[in-house]
């Protein structure tokens, strides 16, 4: 019976084990993904504070949309090149 409960509490503790690296990879891949998602999201606009700039932008149709303020900022990159 002794080397019953002693395997038994060896198998409870690898799968503990188990269940924490488990526990800590998702944690830690949710977390990259968090932080790759938030950086892409963010650099994706740029402020345009002028509404009249931006309108012409509008115009040549470098921007769509009303005047919200920010412009896509690949296409204002290529503006600059």
């Amino acid at each position: 019976m002794y080397i019953v409960l002693s395997l038994s509490i060896k198998n409870f503790l690898c799968v503990f084990v188990l269940f924490i690296k488990t526990y800590i990879m998702k944690k830690s891949c949710f977390i990259i993904v968090f932080l790759f998602l938030t950086a892409n999201l963010y650099s994706q606009t740029t402020y345009v504070p002028d509404d009249n700039f931006e309108q012409a932008l509008i115009n040549l149709g470098y921007d769509t949309g009303t005047l919200d303020d920010y412009g896509l900022q690949q296409i204002l990159l290529r503006l600059l090149i």
